[in-house]
């Protein structure tokens, strides 16, 4: 049995070296797209990756060694298949999936994007709700109930910045990015979510979006060092028309 079980390691272990250079790169890239859709959705939407869902993954320092280890696997042995061996479709893809790999390595290595600058995480969470506001196909209310679990998750992932950078960063730039963001979440989402007429949603909603206003406000007190920024507004909070500025 022992011995059966060393045939079988051995066999797995070395099945890139038995596969044409094409597959080797086609498997690479359905592992990578497993892992976005698994672990960096907000990345699998904006790549359009087939089976990409709007949502936010859970983002931490655990989470981020787990990644930018996973990433460096991927990288290598993608960098591994020689591009002289690879029909003109598999070199392209395997340019496509080093360029991405690279992307995503740039932000959760050490060093990394995510690492170190706040605004990283404030683009993500921005991005991903963009994401759904662009989604031609979905009705108001679809948008609405596809934002509000993802408003919802912001605070969790903008305490998690707070772990992760740790250091304030007293940078007017990012006083300016913070403040267009939080004139955003209070204005422009509370109006496109007033076109739907379903009040369990657009109440689901607007809670979920105060939320995220008031943890950005939080965000911007402790990486700006400045408790006056912490300022949710709540008088613009009483209803979606109200959020709304109608």
């Amino acid at each position: 049995m022992i011995a059966l079980a060393l045939v079988l390691l051995a066999t797995l272990a070395v099945p890139s070296l038995l596969r044409d250079p094409g597959e080797r790169v086609r498997a690479l890239s359905e592992r990578y797209r497993e892992h976005l859709l698994e672990r960096r959705p907000d990345l699998a939407v904006r790549w359009r990756v087939r089976g990409a869902r709007h949502e936010l993954a859970v983002i931490d320092e655990a989470t981020l060694d787990r990644d930018a280890a996973t990433v460096a696997v991927l990288i290598a042995e993608t960098q591994a298949i020689a591009a002289a061996g690879l029909d003109p479709v598999s070199a392209s893809l395997k340019r496509m999936l080093e360029a991405r790999l690279q992307e995503e390595q740039a932000q959760v290595a050490a060093g990394g994007t995510l690492r170190y600058e706040p605004m990283a995480w404030v683009r993500l969470l921005r991005g991903t709700l963009e994401g759904v506001v662009a989604s031609p196909r979905r009705s108001p209310c679809q948008r609405a109930a596809t934002m509000t679990p993802i408003l919802s998750a912001a605070p969790e992932l903008l305490r998690a910045a707070s772990i992760v950078v740790r250091e304030p960063w007293a940078d007017p730039a990012l006083r300016d990015s913070l403040e267009v963001t939080q004139r955003w979440l209070r204005e422009a989402l509370p109006a496109i979510a007033l076109d739907c007429r379903d009040p369990l949603r657009l109440g689901a909603f607007v809670q979920a979006d105060t939320l995220a206003l008031q943890a950005l406000g939080r965000f911007g007190a402790y990486f700006l060092a400045d408790t006056t920024f912490d300022d949710p507004a709540p008088g613009d909070r009483r209803s979606p028309r109200g959020a709304a500025g109608r």
